[in-house]
């Protein structure tokens, strides 16, 4: 047996102990008052080994973790522990309580459930003074768990917050009280401000175990607190949620299944305590170092007496563990079902128990997931398993139980947020969510689904009014930060979503969440880089699935340009939710954007089976097929934006301004908030030819938010072809602030800057760009494209395969060789050959089959004087010259008549002159006669084609006169002199 008096001076001697961990946990409340008590000798029950050991090192652990109260907290163990005793400190608990108190009652000792003929079944502390008799328990000697837990609900009605840690067999049952069934613990009164930290369900035994010296629940919950438990981004503070897994993890294995721990609250991801790594070497100081592997069991005995479990509840719990509860994720229920004759009364009790409380412990963590905004993405899946968990379990429960009509108001609540997570039936959403609010005004979730409805919706005075009805309703929270500020952030509020969710990192919400609303904040900012880092900050056990990060990556990754990469992003995303509409229409609207009209065809195809009278996936594929669209969209609810986006898509391909322009204004005065209605405004009325109202709504949008990155390109790019470089560059200026870690709005930028003759280096703004952001597709678009401009076509083909290398697609391919043609080609057409070459050569190279500019290259060659790389180049030419137009294929022959010439071959050059027709220059055919006089062939009809004796230029006089001496000299042989005659 250990000797007590050394855990203190352990404890009491913790140097390493930091004053950070000291200040976290005495900030969060006033006072703090405990009753901790542990009973191991008992006047008439079976005696326990290690239960006031528990509790002395509970007090302990509890008053190193809050030392400036310690000296409030009661210990009460053994013959100390008696009924009186235990009550009498629970009523001065009650007494003392404040407003902002931190309360906590623990118990270690034997606990029991009596099945009473007329009360049902009680469950009991057993006080030292108990009697073995079940029968005399409410007589004396053991405390009621009722009585525990209407003591501490008047404390919560003093809005104290209260712990309540039980390491007793059977106290499970202090979760099914009639003020707190089950553990459906958010927004119920007996938990509101309570979390209870259970060793064991109602029908489990709570083990002790010499190898520990402790009981297995407190030696594993003390290892929690010292940091074992922290497994999220924010080390060394703990929430409900990680000390409930690790419990359940830890003592579950341990006990070999025997024994689960349940950690109940109303909000399980709110931080409730910092850890003390030195409670760690305590517990190794004190028990031995045990660890999760070792499963020995050693002499374990239970707090409490009871049966083990048949092997029909094993196998039972089994499917428990693994989540497989009802048909939509495993058998649970159907064993249950199938077990209803063959099983005896109490394995069927136990598991009905059993499968209802884990229906609730999972649909309230879905409800939990929620209240910290967790439904901002995905098909809906957590909703339609909430829906079904609840459903089931108010079946279970039965129309008798007072807690049915929550629990089928929660099930139809999710069934709501089904149809508002899908996009569809919002009206029917709204209808069941306000008939939840009538009967339960105070749930703090029906709220907040009323802000997620209205948000879809676009109707932001309504959100907000909803948002802050559900912070009212829920006073531990100064507001539901996350859900607010992802309404921010939608309505282009940036700075005000990122000072609130400034504010929810300090007091350190959701991690997981915190950070995609931060990946979402900067993609609306496009700091495309610091969206991708937020998201990289996810854990692999993050509340958000591989799909769901997978497609925020995938939004992310488009915004940047990287189309390969986002189009195989939302793939995966779709082999794991093949149904998903908005990922086939996503990926028909990336496909077709990139010119490929058969894939974006075939995800449309898709996408109609699943919604067969879908009018506007249907006007989709009609565009595609070059079909006539019939849909007026004379029916579309303007309230709701991703339909007005669509179907003004739709109008924009057709060109049928005046109706999407009509349909956007409509849309506006209903939500006169939202910049992006106005962005697309002035797109089309631009488009239209209303150039100066299209400026006005832009610069409307940009009022709005002054972050609308479409806005600002788009209001550029008027001003640019007006003319107005001066606005043009003060748009710029005056918005750069609000983007200074965006490397597309540099790009952006340059430009501009390039446009309006700016002296500025336009090369340092795009080396800035890419040194933001390595991954930025639009700094590298520019990059080869002032390369082409300069001539400089090795280093803007480098840029270019970095470019498609990041995922650009079909459109900056055919940008490139754009770009590449046009500059070659006026070059060449102004005589400007000078590093002309390089271009040709490189489109030639890229594309052998382009004949035209295999004509451009041989010619750049020629003009080089290198003869046979540009015989090379004309001979892949000359292949299929005949399919050619005549005036292709003229310049085809005089371009090979000229290189023939220059090596020597003047009678095959004048063949191929002569094939190339009468318009050849009189250049050419000077140097056809220059050839053939050479040569001592006849000149002087070429020489006369050339236009004798005409002053052709200073060299060709030059030549004419050395030609005609050397005639002259040579006699009539030598050139035809009598022809010159």
């Amino acid at each position: 047996m250990r000797n007590i008096s050394t855990l203190f001076l352990i404890c009491f001697s913790f140097a390493a102990w930091s004053q950070g961990f000291k200040d976290l946990n005495k900030q969060q409340y006033k006072n703090v008052h405990a009753l901790i008590v542990g009973v191991s000798d008992y006047t008439e029950v079976r005696p326990l080994d290690f239960a006031h050991s528990d509790a002395e090192l509970m007090h302990t652990v509890l008053s190193e973790t809050f030392p400036d109260h310690a000296a409030k907290f009661e210990l009460l163990t053994n013959e100390n522990a008696t009924q009186l005793n235990i009550v009498n400190g629970i009523r001065n608990l009650a007494a003392k309580a404040m407003e902002g108190d931190l309360v906590i009652f623990y118990f270690s000792g034997h606990g029991d459930v009596v099945n009473d003929i007329i009360d049902g079944e009680k469950g009991f502390f057993l006080a030292h003074n108990a009697s073995n008799s079940r029968v005399y328990y409410p007589a004396g000697g053991a405390v009621e768990f009722e009585y525990v837990n209407k003591a501490l609900t008047r404390i919560t009605e003093k809005k104290a917050e209260v712990w309540m840690i039980t390491d007793a067999c059977k106290s499970g049952k202090v979760i099914e009280e009639k003020d707190a069934p089950l553990t459906m613990t958010a927004l119920y009164n007996g938990f509101e401000k309570t979390t209870k930290f259970i060793s064991c369900a109602t029908h489990e035994l709570s083990y002790e175990d010499p190898e520990l010296e402790q009981g297995v629940f407190t030696y594993y919950l003390v290892r929690a607190l010292s940091g074992e438990a922290d497994t999220d981004n924010q080390k060394g503070v703990l929430n409900v949620d990680e000390i409930n897994t690790y419990l359940k993890n830890s003592v579950r294995v341990y006990t070999n299944e025997s024994q689960t721990p349940k950690v109940a609250t109303s909000n399980e991801f709110k931080n409730i305590i910092a850890t003390n790594p030195e409670f760690g070497k305590l517990i190794k100081e004190v028990a031995n170092g045990a660890s999760m592997s070792d499963l020995a069991m050693r002499g374990a005995g239970g707090k409490g007496d009871g049966d083990p479990k048949s092997a029909t509840v094993k196998r039972f719990e089994e499917l428990l563990v693994k989540g497989q509860l009802h048909s939509s994720t495993g058998f649970a229920h159907e064993v249950l079902i199938a077990n209803s004759f063959s099983a005896t009364k109490d394995e069927l009790v136990t598991m009905k128990l059993l499968l209802t409380e884990a229906l609730l412990d999972r649909g309230q963590r879905t409800t939990n997931l929620f209240l910290n905004g967790r439904p901002l993405i995905g098909p809906g899946e957590d909703f339609k398993s909430a829906q079904k968990d609840f459903s089931l379990a108010a079946e279970l429960l039965g129309k008798e139980h007072p807690m049915y009509d929550q629990v089928l108001s929660r099930s139809a609540f999710f069934t709501a947020m089904q149809h508002i997570q899908e996009h569809k039936d919002l009206d029917k959403a709204e209808l069941i969510l306000k008939e939840q609010l009538n009967k339960f005004p105070d749930a703090a979730h029906i709220h907040q689904g009323l802000a997620m409805l209205y948000i879809e919706k676009s109707d932001k005075a309504k959100a907000e009014a909803s948002l802050q009805k559900a912070a009212e309703k829920v006073p531990t929270w100064s507001k539901p930060q996350n859900s607010d500020a992802y309404l921010k952030i939608i309505a282009g509020q940036l700075k005000e979503a990122e000072s609130i969710l400034q504010k929810s990192q300090e007091l350190k919400n959701n991690t997981d969440n915190h950070l995609v609303l931060k990946a979402y904040m900067h993609q609306a900012n496009y700091e495309l880089q610091l969206a991708e880092k937020s998201l990289a900050g996810l854990v692999n056990n993050s509340i958000y699935s591989s799909s769901e990060i997978k497609q925020i990556e995938a939004r992310t990754n488009e915004l940047r340009g990287r189309v390969q990469l986002a189009q195989q992003q939302y793939k995966e995303s779709l082999n794991t939710d093949a149904n998903n509409t908005d990922l086939l229409l996503k990926l028909a609207d990336l496909y077709r954007e990139e010119a490929d009209t058969a894939t974006a065809l075939s995800y449309y195809e898709r996408a109609k089976k699943i919604h067969p009278s879908d009018p506007l996936i249907q006007a989709h594929i009609d565009q595609l097929k070059k079909k006539k669209i019939t849909s007026d969209f004379s029916t579309i609810d303007y309230s709701n934006t991703s339909t007005v986006l669509d179907v003004v898509t739709i109008l924009e391909n057709e060109k049928n301004y005046t109706r999407a322009i009509e349909i956007l204004e409509k849309s506006i005065s209903i939500k006169n908030w939202d910049p992006e209605l106005y962005y697309l405004l002035g797109k089309l009325q631009y488009a239209d030819g209303k150039h100066q109202s299209s400026i006005i709504s832009l610069n409307k949008a940009l009022e709005l938010s002054p972050y609308h990155y479409k806005s600002i390109r788009s209001l550029a790019y008027i001003y640019l072809h007006q003319k107005n470089f001066r606005e043009a560059e003060a748009l710029i200026g005056k918005h750069e602030p609000y983007f200074d870690q965006s490397a597309k709005y540099l790009s952006l930028s340059f430009q501009v800057y390039k446009y309006t003759g700016s002296k500025r280096d336009l090369y340092a703004i795009l080396e800035k760009a890419i040194q933001i952001d390595s991954l930025e597709t639009d700094a590298y678009r520019a990059l080869y494209q002032l390369g082409i401009e300069e001539n400089q076509y090795e280093s803007a083909f480098k840029d270019f395969q970095t470019l498609i290398q990041l995922g650009g697609g079909h459109n900056d391919s055919l940008d490139f060789y754009s770009r590449v043609e046009k500059q070659v080609k006026t070059m060449l057409e102004l005589h400007n050959y000078g590093g002309q070459r390089a271009g040709a050569e490189l489109i030639y190279k890229l594309d052998p089959l382009n004949f035209e500019f295999a004509y451009y290259y041989g010619l750049c060659a020629y003009m080089e004087g290198e003869y046979e790389t540009a015989e090379n180049a004309l001979r892949t030419f000359g292949k299929a010259i005949q399919s050619f137009s005549p005036g292709v294929q003229r310049a085809y022959y005089n371009l090979k008549a000229k290189i023939n010439l220059e090596t020597g071959h003047p009678d095959l050059s004048e063949r191929l002159f002569a094939m190339g027709g009468d318009n050849i220059n009189p250049a050419d055919y000077l140097g056809l006669a220059m050839a053939q006089f050479d040569l001592g062939k006849d000149w002087i009809t070429n020489f006369r084609r050339a236009g004798e004796p005409l002053g052709y230029n200073e060299d060709a006089l030059k030549r004419y006169e050395k030609m005609r001496k050397k005639a002259e000299k040579m006699g009539g042989s030598y050139g035809g002199a009598e022809r010159m005659r």
